[in-house]
């Protein structure tokens, strides 16, 4: 009881200094020649626009006694993650059956990776789910309730190569713990990407290309990134790929939120680092302790 009784005072402690921390206009910070220095690699005009990823789920097997409705409330659950959490579209399942029923498709196994690689080519989608969902058979049939133990795998549509693989519960009457444990997903392997377009006061704050139109809020931590070339010969040819350097040059946090912008804090050890044109991943929303 005690112990519990310490946690509830550590977060209201907690609320209590986050409340009292002075948030920073970035509009009252004045723009200095420090604040004009630009990235090596500007993004194109065309990085710029918001585009979403293109999911294609598989239902590779389902348990027949779940009936109709709860596999749609168990795939409308999932997918509601993946579409307000990282920036997806999905295929729906009736386009899926029409696509199979198709010649050349109705004979392809949801298992085999090289058949799901040429359908999702087909749809034209950038990363595919596989779903295998059991009704959990230690839970006593009462009426509506109902638990489901679902096998969640992720990959790339291209390649194949997986982005995560989860089992996750899922309680109709209790769905909390599931959806949270969703979103943490989404959030942690589904960045959210925007680029700076400006900074202020020695880049004391910085502005980004995405704001609470994709569910950006206050206090939400981003990672900067640079964007850098990658040459490779391939049969004798060089290419030029582009990617990110794998570990941040900066970490920041949202101050200020609009539409479709955001601004950022730097903290001032990384702010020497900072440069128009470099990259902002989201990083997974903190669970607070009320929650």
């Amino acid at each position: 009881m005690r112990f519990l009784f310490l946690l509830i005072y550590l977060g209201f402690l907690s609320l209590l200094i986050s409340c009292s921390t002075e948030k920073i206009d970035p509009l009252s910070l004045k723009i200095s020649p420090q604040d004009i220095e630009k990235a090596e690699l500007a993004p194109a005009p065309s990085e710029l626009v918001i585009q979403k990823r293109l999911l294609l789920p598989l239902i590779v097997s389902i348990d027949e006694e779940l009936k109709t409705k709860n596999r749609f409330e168990i795939l409308q659950t999932i997918h509601d993650q993946f579409r307000k959490h990282g920036l997806f579209s999905v295929i729906t399942q009736e386009q899926i059956n029409h696509l199979r029923s198709q010649e050349g498709y109705n004979k392809f196994k949801l298992n085999n990776v090289a058949d799901i690689i040429q359908l999702a080519k087909k749809v034209d989608a950038h990363f595919v789910s596989q779903m295998e969902i059991v009704l959990d058979s230690e839970q006593p049939d009462l009426s509506d309730h109902y638990q489901a133990k679902i096998d969640l795998a992720v990959f790339t549509a291209d390649t194949g190569k997986i982005v995560f693989r989860e089992n996750i519960l899922f309680d109709n009457q209790n769905p909390k713990n599931s959806i949270q444990r969703l979103k943490n997903l989404v959030q942690k392997f589904f960045p959210l990407r925007g680029y700076i377009l400006k900074t202020r006061g020695k880049k004391q704050a910085a502005k980004i290309s995405i704001g609470s139109s994709l569910g950006i809020k206050l206090d939400r931590e981003f990672l900067i990134r640079e964007k850098i070339k990658i040459r490779s010969t391939i049969n004798g040819v060089e290419q030029t790929t582009f990617s990110f350097t794998p570990l941040a040059v900066a970490r920041a946090r949202v101050i200020k939120v609009m539409e479709n912008e955001s601004w950022l804090s730097i903290d001032e050890k990384d702010r020497s680092k900072i440069k128009i044109g470099q990259i902002a991943f989201s990083e997974p929303e903190k669970v607070s302790f009320f929650e």
